[in-house]
């Protein structure tokens, strides 16, 4: 139990997983050769939190046809970046594979963390398995014809042996940063995934989470959703839509 790194959270909240129990097998960072610069911040970082990263070599956009890509033509026309990005990303995802790992944390070297994050690990674990558990007690606070804000203290400990993973097994990709993503609604489930939740758990007064104010995917960004629906301090966990 690491309690004193929880301080700022809901005194009720009952967590049970220790540190280890939120690690992931291995932990990449995506980094271009020349960029240094990042691999200098990036290493002094993982240091200061004591995280264990393997290096992955970024691709340049300029190194990825379209044709490559998948989709349609008219679905093609994107950044010069993000397809360095996305090559990149499915690299790491062919090492998954081919080491046969059982999870990994994928970080692109401009990445920023709390130095609090795995406490905030914890707390997520907890949060993400009415989603990613398929048991009776996840399905329960499920209703996908409404939005439905469920408190973290309201979900009931899961059984170790439920799940061979702290966050469940019932997922291929979590999402741990903001990315551009929004809550989704009723109006954009038309165009999710059908299994798609409208279902939103709730951290309350979590001092992890910044002021209102910044409350922003970038300095010119409007701001979140999260500010203008929660009160100060609310992390909400939830399925991701409109992601990057």
């Amino acid at each position: 139990m690491y309690t004193s790194l929880l301080s700022g959270l809901d005194p009720h909240l009952d967590i049970t997983l220790t540190l280890n129990d939120c690690q992931f097998q291995k932990i990449f960072v995506i980094n271009l050769p020349e960029r240094t610069d990042r691999r200098d911040a990036m290493t002094l970082a993982a240091a200061l939190t004591n995280l264990q990263i393997t290096w992955a070599k970024g691709v340049p956009g300029t190194d990825v046809p379209d044709k490559v890509i998948p989709g349609e033509d008219w679905e093609k026309s994107i950044l010069r970046g993000n397809k360095g990005s996305w090559r990149a990303h499915m690299n790491v995802l062919n090492t998954i594979i081919d080491h046969n790992l059982t999870s990994a944390l994928i970080l692109e070297d401009d990445a920023d963390w709390d130095i609090r994050l795995k406490s905030q690990l914890q707390v997520f674990a907890r949060a993400a398995q009415p989603f990613t558990v398929n048991t009776h007690q996840a399905a329960t606070v499920t209703d996908p014809d409404k939005i439905i804000n469920v408190p973290i203290t309201s979900i009931p400990s899961l059984p170790n042996q439920a799940s061979s993973s702290p966050y469940g097994n019932n997922w291929d990709a979590l999402w741990l940063g903001h990315c551009g993503t929004n809550l989704p609604t009723s109006t954009t489930l038309t165009t999710a995934p059908t299994n798609t939740s409208l279902l939103r758990v709730t951290i309350f007064n979590d001092l992890t989470v910044p002021n209102p104010q910044y409350l922003k995917a970038h300095p010119f960004a409007l701001q979140d959703q999260l500010a203008e629906l929660y009160p100060p301090h609310t992390r909400v966990v939830h399925p991701s839509s409109g992601t990057i």
